[in-house]
């Protein structure tokens, strides 16, 4: 199991953060700067032409619906788990604080934790090394 910088303690309310993508914009470049550099190149597939401009293929309001429908506390659903898991955190991330991941690799067995120079989007800010890291680890999984 991979972990891409999200933790078993969820209350995040991201609506100041998407709220301001809803709508249609006059350019697709516009779109892209609200959504900011390090989500717009994640989003891109979301990015559609409609008659009258540029938006995303989802409403945010459905995304912070279904945001909410998740947060609560699953350690317990976590350490049952048995896998081997590798837990990735991204030591820029405004979504997933470092500590608690690390915490999640500590007090799970068969997993293990790693952190790389990127936002939440780990794989998309650090392509090369999260792969590489990925790659080891389903090696050594077994």
């Amino acid at each position: 199991m991979i972990v891409e910088d999200i933790g078993v303690v969820l209350d995040d309310d991201a609506r100041p953060f998407v709220t301001p993508w809803a709508g249609t914009y006059r350019l697709r470049e516009e779109l892209e700067e609200r959504l900011g550099p390090r989500l717009s190149p994640y989003l891109q597939k979301s990015i559609q032409r409609v008659d009258d401009g540029w938006r995303l293929n989802f409403e945010p309001e459905e995304f912070l619906a279904s945001e909410q429908a998740i947060n609560g506390d699953h350690w317990a659903i976590w350490l049952k788990s048995r896998c081997p898991a590798l837990v990735v955190s991204g030591s820029q991330s405004r979504v997933a604080e470092g500590a608690h991941l690390r915490e999640m690799a500590d007090r799970r067995m068969k997993t293990d934790f790693l952190q790389l120079n990127a936002g939440h989007s780990v794989h998309i800010d650090a392509p090369e090394a999260f792969a590489d890291n990925v790659a080891a680890f389903l090696r050594t999984a077994g």
